[in-house]
């Protein structure tokens, strides 16, 4: 007797696995992983995972929020930044070795996972008015005491002419100079943002321009805060006269180092609110002196002999040069651009910074030029001392002031000179991180 023919179903036919197209997944592109080429540069290698590693200045300046929301980090932006983190940095890597960017259904927790376990805690950022405490501070400085004197070089039409004019050309030029950093070409170390003028450098003149510029930028703010350094010293030696001038100066430069170790230019803006407050006691005390003194010279009611167009006009460079001075700000100009929350306020920064500084400059100078005409000197504060009707006090006084305004640039003059040689430094720690497989290749 035959057994009846049980029917077994065959197994259903595989549909082919779906192809993911940027229009199903929300505009994500699978990307498979492609193994660096031998021929890139050790550099493009390794850049960003030093970067993530050894950075912390350079990471900082990099970790913004371009849209200019008030600084207020959008989903967007925290994706991106976590997958350049975990994609670029191997020790960041799940147990499969693969990148986020192929696997776009864990996303969220590849985030907890696969971050690195030590976190840095970024310092806050710089708000509008703390970019505008430190360039007003930056721009009104001590070539605020030498503007009556280059009044005096080139009389009242010019010298108002050429303060104005050099204005909006250097706050025109700022603006500019935060355009070249953002264009693509213009990356810093890893292909982060740019952060400095030798980055800047690097993309419009190469390799060689970067190092170029970098050595010239850096001398010149050394080279700047050492004269603050001297001129603190002098001012306290003015003050105190018994004590070594060598010593006094040690003491100002130990005094000053530390006010550069903040990494945020958020707290290097009370510092600077300190030198705005010390450059506007100076503006009220000439102001003081000017309106109290009812005789010539010094005297505001009673002005000195003044000349309207330039009395000589062999020395109108000189002029020409002391005014750009005053208005030079843009050697700090990055650092303050990449530290503020919304990179889009710097022109606002710009604007109130140069408004504010041209405002006292045009007080002081027409003040003192109306004091002392002829008799100008070439600081203010040495005329002071020579009007008996002056109260001695206030010009004492004035001197201090003199000595504290320079300590509140140091930080800020040094700050881009710190970034700068953060930069090298991650150029030589690459070198020896590469070091090792170059002496195989040799050896081999």
């Amino acid at each position: 007797m035959n057994s009846p023919a049980i029917a077994i179903p065959s197994p259903p036919p595989r549909s082919p696995a779906p192809v993911v197209t940027p229009e199903d997944d929300d505009g994500f592109q699978y990307r498979p992983a492609q193994r660096p080429s031998r021929s890139r540069r050790p550099s493009e290698l390794w850049s960003r995972s030093w970067s993530a590693i050894f950075s912390k200045n350079i990471s900082y300046y990099n970790n913004i929020d371009d849209d200019g929301n008030d600084g207020e980090t959008d989903t967007h932006d925290h994706v991106d930044a976590v997958d350049h983190a975990n994609a670029s940095n191997p020790m960041c890597r799940g147990q499969s070795g693969t990148s986020l960017e192929s696997d776009h259904t864990n996303r969220q927790d590849s985030t907890n996972e696969q971050t690195p376990l030590i976190c840095r805690k970024q310092p806050r950022r710089s708000s509008l008015i703390h970019g505008a405490f430190n360039g007003l501070n930056l721009l009104a400085g001590m070539s605020i005491l030498t503007l009556p004197y280059t009044f005096k070089l080139t009389g009242w039409v010019l010298g108002i002419t050429l303060l104005i004019v050099f204005a909006l050309t250097a706050s025109h030029t700022a603006k500019l100079l935060t355009k070249c950093m953002d264009h693509p070409d213009c990356t810093g170390p890893g292909g982060l943002k740019a952060i400095s003028y030798g980055d800047v450098g690097e993309a419009a003149y190469g390799l060689n321009g970067r190092r170029f510029i970098s050595v010239i930028f850096s001398v010149q703010m050394l080279a700047a805060c050492v004269a603050y350094t001297i001129l603190i010293g002098d001012s306290i030696q003015a003050l105190f006269p018994h004590f070594n001038p060598f010593h006094i100066k040690v003491f100002t430069w130990a005094i000053l180092t530390p006010t550069t170790w903040p990494k945020s230019m958020r707290l290097l803006s009370y510092t600077s609110l300190v030198g705005i407050i010390t450059l506007v006691n100076m503006v009220v005390i000439i102001l003081y002196n000017g309106f109290t003194t009812s005789t010539s010279p010094g005297s505001i009611w009673k002005p000195a002999p003044t000349h309207v167009l330039p009395p000589k006009i062999d020395i109108l460079p000189i002029a020409i040069g002391l005014t750009m001075v005053g208005l030079d700000g843009h050697s700090v100009f990055p650092s303050i651009y990449r530290d503020l929350q919304g990179p889009r306020r710097f022109k606002w920064v710009v604007a109130i910074a140069y408004t504010l500084a041209v405002l006292l400059y045009l007080i002081v100078a027409a003040a003192g030029y109306c004091m002392f005409g002829d008799e100008t000197l070439q600081e203010i504060t040495q005329n002071l001392p020579t009007v008996p009707t002056f109260n001695t006090k206030l010009t004492q006084y004035t001197i201090l002031l003199v000595a504290i305004n320079p300590a509140t640039k140091f930080a800020l003059l040094i700050e881009p000179v710190n970034v700068n040689i953060e930069q090298h430094l991650y150029w030589f720690l690459l070198w020896l991180w590469s070091l090792p497989s170059s002496i195989q290749l040799l050896q081999a």
